[in-house]
């Protein structure tokens, strides 16, 4: 696989992780049981899948996590415009 690849899928599976656990937390904190085991089911997959695990190009390591940092910020992002 190209060092490309490598570095842009590191940055949207360390997003889109990132962005199932501010997910989780927010339905966790409102109580909806639902939709926090639906979170945690997406994060348990991404963590036997061993997404954080399967960095193994030092160039590919920082855009990981750049990703967790934009997943959180667009999370967050997110939920504010939704107001809740």
């Amino acid at each position: 696989m190209s060092i490309l690849f490598n570095c842009v899928s590191a940055f949207v599976l360390g997003a889109i992780y990132e962005v199932g656990c501010v997910f989780w937390v927010h339905f966790s904190e409102k109580g909806e049981p639902g939709s926090t085991a639906f979170f945690s089911m997406v994060l348990a997959a991404a963590e036997v899948a061993g997404i954080g695990e399967s960095i193994h190009d030092l160039h590919a390591a920082p855009f990981f996590v750049l990703g967790y940092g934009t997943g959180t910020f667009v999370a967050v992002s997110f939920k504010r415009r939704l107001g809740k």
